[in-house]
């Protein structure tokens, strides 16, 4: 019914399985795509989907179920497809963000379902969040901060983190090395604990970094 992604082993999400949805079909992820301030419009998402054809129809499909307000046998069947998965830890939009309150509806059912993974919701609509007075207990909402290079430890209301995303010429402008760079398995701080400001370098620069064409940060501030 709907497509679950599995990560490649090597990648920053080995070991994890997320749901994500089109960041075509999603009036606000086309809006601020068009912001250069926004990280959005370095979107990793538009770029998986460029890259990988097949998967713009499998999003698609995604956003058009999860949108709509689902039926009891719909949830169900959706939380056995990702409890056959297995996995101890699952991630809500490594691509994609919340369409509107019934698709939040739809994935706090899900997660309730599933009682013995945890579940992480990365998302820049705080105002959603806010529309549900609760949340499941093996849910982490991850507060995705949009504007580049103005990183924030404002937590909002029902969040339990915020995710801010810096360049290099910034960082070490300020002095600041971020601490979100290796794989999340072995971190888990979006999924285990509360009151995460995390700064993750803008992945453009984490290429030129790994390319060798600019020392790591560290090199460059100590």
């Amino acid at each position: 019914m709907i497509h679950i992604t599995e990560h490649k082993p090597g990648l920053k999400m080995t070991g994890f399985i997320s749901i994500n949805t089109s960041v075509l079909k999603n009036p606000f992820c086309s809006i601020n795509r068009c912001d250069k301030k926004k990280i959005c419009s370095v979107c990793y998402g538009k770029y998986m989907i460029d890259r990988y054809p097949r998967l713009k129809a499998k999003l698609d499909s995604n956003y058009q179920i999860l949108s709509k307000d689902l039926t009891i046998p719909e949830i169900n069947e959706i939380s056995g497809i990702i409890k056959n998965q297995n996995k101890r830890f699952i991630r809500i939009h490594s691509i994609g963000e919340i369409s509107g309150i019934e698709m939040l509806s739809n994935y706090y059912e899900i997660i309730e379902k599933n009682p013995d993974s945890i579940f992480a919701l990365w998302t820049k609509r705080p105002e959603i969040i806010k529309q549900i007075h609760y949340k499941p207990d093996n849910l982490k909402v991850v507060y995705s901060n949009p504007l580049i290079d103005k990183p924030s430890n404002k937590i909002p209301v029902y969040c339990d983190s915020i995710f801010n995303v810096i360049t290099y010429g910034y960082a070490m402008f300020k002095g600041i090395i971020p601490n979100c760079s290796g794989k999340c398995i072995d971190c888990l701080k979006c999924y285990k604990t509360d009151n995460n400001v995390i700064i993750e370098l803008i992945k453009a620069d984490q290429t030129r970094i790994k390319k060798g064409s600019i020392k790591s940060i560290e090199e460059g501030i100590l």
